[in-house]
């Protein structure tokens, strides 16, 4: 089915209205409102987790960067803009000669989700549930050398229209995880991870369909994600569209001068 006109800023609503609800669950996290932009400080001694949008009009957004400044300043925080390539030229243009881009442009893709069948491995994959399931769902941050105090999975895995998800191998074993945040039209999944043993044998592709079709039955109708490396072939074997760029952007100090 072709995916509506407006699809984009849909996806992009979509991925700022989770990260707004998972703020709302941490500790020590906060986002905000400044102008066109929204700005999130998740609360950890990391800049690539706290990042401003362009949230409203792009073109109003340009003359607003030293607020966006002045906002993460006041908390102590370091910071990463995140901008859509296209939508967000104007921005990215005011920036020139004074952020360096941070990271390689992270591909956002959509889908909808009528077109999701059911996987064949999907009976491998349950909502995170218990303290057991809980603490499987973490270890997958410790193989990334991720601090525990980052996780946040504790916090969000009963706020209302978020689920974690986990796959388990036929012993037992987890080998996959991600998370859905269903709030709207629009879905959005986060922090998929395989195992590097069990890579390229379908977990990957059975806990993504399993959160978008349970997204289908509780309402929505589309589902988007900003895919890594790894990961972007698999989503566009899926019937995942490539719709955006998203660009990461370090400011340089001192604060950028709006």
């Amino acid at each position: 089915m072709p995916l509506p006109p407006d699809i984009d800023s849909a996806v992009h609503g979509a991925h700022i209205a989770a990260m707004r609800l998972v703020a709302a669950a941490l500790p020590g996290a906060e986002t905000a409102r400044v102008g066109e932009w929204f700005v999130y400080d998740a609360g950890v001694e990391n800049p690539d987790f706290n990042v401003a949008y362009v949230a409203g009009d792009s073109v109003g957004a340009t003359g607003q960067l030293s607020a966006v400044a002045a906002w993460f300043t006041a908390r102590g925080a370091d910071w990463r803009f995140k901008l859509r390539a296209g939508t967000d030229d104007g921005v990215i243009a005011a920036l020139a000669g004074r952020t360096t881009e941070a990271a390689r442009r992270e591909p956002f893709l959509a889908i909808s989700l009528d077109a999701v069948g059911e996987d064949p491995l999907e009976g491998l994959v349950a909502p995170v549930r218990s303290g057991d399931d809980l603490a499987a769902y973490e270890s997958f941050d410790l193989v990334r050398g991720r601090p525990a105090e980052w996780s946040i999975a504790g916090a969000v895995m009963d706020l209302p229209g978020c689920w974690l998800w986990l796959a388990r191998a036929e012993d037992g074993t987890p080998v996959a995880r991600a998370m859905s945040v269903a709030l709207g039209p629009v879905a959005t999944i986060h922090n998929v991870f395989v195992g590097d043993a069990v890579r390229r044998q379908g977990y990957g592709r059975a806990v993504t369909a399993a959160a978008l079709r349970a997204a289908l039955r509780a309402g929505c109708t589309h589902g988007g994600l900003g895919a890594s490396e790894l990961g972007y072939p698999l989503y566009l074997a899926m019937g995942f569209e490539r719709r955006y760029d998203l660009a990461t952007f370090a400011p340089s100090p001192p604060p950028v001068p709006g």
